[in-house]
């Protein structure tokens, strides 16, 4: 993370996609739009434009929870693949609209409990799997 001083890296389209997308994903999960990630976190990932999931893993506000299931959109959208702002907006479904919300009775489980409640095992099995996947 930068100091507050230095001057910004931020790619102020990349940063408007992903809040248009963090609106759509909000809206869908019935929760306000921080609990899918901050306004900071969103900055973070503008500037940085992670390329993987290890990238995008060590960007503060990105825990195993919300890189399992938000990463693989959040790349894309890094990766400049969901372009126009229109693509999200009043999308449903069979639109070419990134969505995470295949649900399990876990994760209806899991957002019972909460954004951060239940056990860190997941977090871990992630963080190993990342590991991993960078050591090769």
């Amino acid at each position: 993370m930068r100091c507050e001083g230095c001057p910004s890296d931020l790619d102020e389209a990349l940063y408007e996609r992903l809040r248009e997308w963090r609106s759509v994903q909000a809206k869908e999960l019935g929760q306000p739009a921080y609990c899918v990630f901050t306004d900071k976190t969103l900055m973070a990932i503008a500037e940085a434009v992670p390329a993987t999931e290890a990238e995008l893993s060590r960007i503060s506000g990105v825990g195993a929870r919300k890189l399992s299931r938000f990463g693989d959109e959040v790349l894309s959208l890094c990766a400049g693949e969901f372009e126009g702002a229109g693509q999200f907006e009043g999308a449903g479904e069979g639109e070419d609209l990134p969505s995470a919300h295949a649900s399990t009775d876990s994760e209806a489980d899991a957002s019972q409990q909460g954004v951060f409640g239940g056990d860190d095992q997941g977090q871990r099995d992630v963080l190993s799997a990342v590991t991993e996947e960078t050591e090769k």
